[in-house]
């Protein structure tokens, strides 16, 4: 079944011709376990936010804003399904939203507690970042460096891993291949455990495309990022490739593997092939798109651990579409797709988010995503789902009226 529109009349339709209609496939995983090991697996989780917060009350968002509780459950139930969680970077809204130490704190010990809590404190992969430095508007660059090495230790002494969160202020302050150089070598050689470097691309956020120096990606990997990772190799796991450029994340894999390093994709737009792999090269995953999905995700995963390439296809090819539609221009709104499926499955009670930036995607936008997301296999109830989705819909000035009788399944 799918919605439409008549006007300002949402109506729906059975999906007779789709290949699979009517058919709910068992996501039960045979070994959680099992998953990570395979692929090194990261769900980026959104925060959930407090929606009894009065924000007029303080001005500005404080830990009130979060709902802690249901936050703990989602990274739960992510661990649950065989995956990490990666968390305190945008994601999480933070540099948005969630901005402080005082906020990024307890955020980073919740995610490395959970992670804990299952035996794998290591799988709570942890930004480390700017918030120390000062007026990001005056502070230097080895204040920079500095705030990133205490965080990076607080991380690593809690147990969790950590990898280094960009910031703009490199690009609007220290622009300089030098710079990136500098900052890379006076972190390292401060931190005792391995960490990940984080590539964020345009599309996330603008004001990042001239990160590590130049404009054009090729040109950053050959004479910077590349003889980096290199010259570190024992102090950089991997690096987290979010610009979403397929052939480029192929090319990288395959240099950076040579001094046993590697991808976690962060390409929302073409991980389907990318964790499979070719030619004996793949990408782990660190990917906004699993916080999301991860249900159907860690399904997929097993089967193709399982060497079953057709089922894994089966169930990737419609998440991959559903991604792409998440992360359409302005891409950094995917957290609102996240919230959404949270929302719809019951896993929060609520359309929030903290700030309230669940308003700035489109009616028409949710229901292209509640379409793909129930062909997907997403939504674990899609009648309770549309249910959900009414009173959305109704806020929205569109009239759902009488819902279905029936069970869509």
């Amino acid at each position: 079944m799918t919605i439409f529109f008549d006007g300002n009349i949402v109506k729906w339709k059975d999906l007779e011709n789709f290949a699979g209609a009517g058919k709910r496939e068992d996501l039960g995983l045979s070994d959680p376990s099992a998953i990570f090991g395979f692929r090194n697996t990261y769900a980026a989780a959104p925060v959930v936010a407090n929606p009894s917060f009065y924000f007029e009350e303080t001005g500005k968002i404080t830990t009130d804003a979060i709902d802690w509780d249901a936050t703990k459950n989602r990274l739960e139930e992510i661990h649950k399904h065989g995956m990490g969680t990666a968390f305190t970077m945008d994601n999480a809204q933070r540099g948005s939203e969630i901005t402080g130490w005082k906020l990024v704190e307890p955020l980073i010990t919740l995610n490395i507690d959970v992670a804990k809590s299952f035996g794998n404190p290591e799988r709570a992969m942890c930004g480390a970042g700017v918030e120390l430095a000062g007026d990001l508007e005056s502070c230097s660059l080895d204040d920079v460096i500095g705030s990133y090495v205490q965080q990076a230790k607080f991380i690593q002494d809690l147990g969790g891993t950590v990898i280094l969160f960009p910031n703009t202020v490199f690009p609007r302050r220290f622009p300089e291949q030098k710079h990136y150089k500098q900052f890379i070598d006076g972190v390292l050689r401060r931190v005792q455990q391995p960490v990940y470097l984080h590539w964020l691309g345009k599309q996330f956020n603008p004001e990042m495309e001239n990160y590590w120096g130049f404009g054009n990606i090729w040109d950053a990997a050959r004479n910077t990022v590349v003889p980096l990772m290199e010259s570190h190799k024992s102090k950089i796991k991997g690096i987290k490739l979010s610009t979403l450029d397929e052939k480029f994340e192929k090319w990288l894999r395959v240099e950076i593997a040579k001094t046993g390093q590697f991808v976690l994709t962060g390409d929302d737009l073409n991980f389907r092939d990318l964790i499979r792999g070719q030619e004996g090269y793949f990408s782990h995953a660190l990917l906004g798109i699993l916080g999301g999905t991860y249900r159907v995700a860690a399904k997929a995963l097993e089967y193709l651990k399982n060497g079953d390439e057709k089922s894994y296809e089966r169930l990737m090819a419609p998440l991959e579409k559903l991604s792409r539609k998440i992360f359409e221009d302005p891409t950094w709104y995917y957290k609102i797709g996240l919230t959404f499926f949270a929302y719809l499955n019951g896993d929060q009670k609520h359309f929030q988010m903290v700030g309230g930036i669940q308003g700035h995607r489109s009616i028409p936008h949710l229901v292209e995503l509640f379409n793909l997301a129930e062909q997907a296999q997403v939504l674990k109830d899609p009648s309770e789902a549309l249910s959900r989705f009414k009173p959305i819909l109704n806020l929205g000035g569109y009239d759902l009226g009488q819902l279905p009788k029936k069970q869509w399944y």
